[in-house]
């Protein structure tokens, strides 16, 4: 593994760490004042290098998902019956309620009032999909590490310059246990990407997506049952490493031609 791959590595995984330390503390404290100093000392970096890793790996400013996760901390309290919308706006540190109502309008298209008496329980959907066959690049392990080999595929895209909009990236489950990190190949990924090339063979799959929450639990209910095959396809909706669990999207692919 080069020391471009290395550093890439070690980069996600401080910002993953930061990410995880931003959620303890406002699960401890929703108003909490979380500094750029305090964070960059989390990833054991320099506050202008960390702020410039931060926003490369994760899309947004340290304070844009501060500002994210405390809303996002908010809508989960407005549930009817619960805390009126100033005692929420004063908890997650909004001192000012009509500055509060508008960021939360930015960030949900609603107001607060209107949107305690949406929030439901979160959705599985479920239906049946036809996917197109499908070149990819592939790094091999199993459950324990996937978290790893997701981190040494990413890095390697980094460093063969594949842009984010190109880093379409999925895990491949067989019964046995075994992982595939997968890069599935498009236009804009690089020739350059040095690693062993798979084939997923397309068909006719039963889609099941959603919060990691209730679609982990809908695909090991069918597989006890015998109803699903392998291998199955794990895509991602976001990045797990920098999305928080309410936030998260997933959705596997079982086949149903095989």
């Amino acid at each position: 593994m080069s020391r471009k791959i290395a550093t890439a590595m070690r980069h996600r995984e401080r910002m993953r760490r930061t990410v995880r330390h931003i959620e303890r503390r406002l699960a401890e404290d929703p108003a909490a004042a979380i500094t750029l100093r305090e964070l960059a000392d989390i990833a054991c970096m320099a506050p202008h290098h960390f702020l410039r890793s931060f926003r490369h790996h994760t899309g947004e400013t340290p304070i844009g998902l501060l500002r994210a996760l405390r809303l996002d901390l908010a809508r989960r309290a407005l549930l009817p019956g619960g805390h009126t919308v100033a005692e929420i706006a004063d908890r997650c540190g909004y001192q000012c309620l009509s500055a509060f109502g508008r960021a939360y309008r930015r960030r949900f298209g609603t107001s607060p009032g209107q949107s305690g008496m949406r929030i439901t329980a979160p959705c599985l959907r479920i239906d049946t999909v036809h996917l197109r066959p499908a070149v990819y690049r592939r790094i091999a392990g199993d459950m324990t590490s996937l978290t790893s080999i997701f981190d040494e595929l990413i890095a390697r895209m980094d460093a063969a310059g594949a842009p984010r909009e190109a880093q379409s990236i999925g895990a491949i489950l067989t019964s046995d246990g075994a992982v595939v990190a997968a890069a599935f190949e498009n236009a804009l990924l690089p020739e350059g990407l040095a690693l062993d090339t798979g084939f997923w063979s397309g068909g006719h799959y039963l889609r099941m997506a959603g919060q990691p929450g209730v679609v982990w639990p809908e695909w090991n209910r069918r597989a006890q049952e015998g109803r699903t095959r392998s291998p199955v396809l794990l895509r991602y909706g976001n990045d797990p490493a920098y999305t928080h669990a309410d936030a998260q999207r997933i959705a596997i692919y079982a086949p149903l031609d095989r």
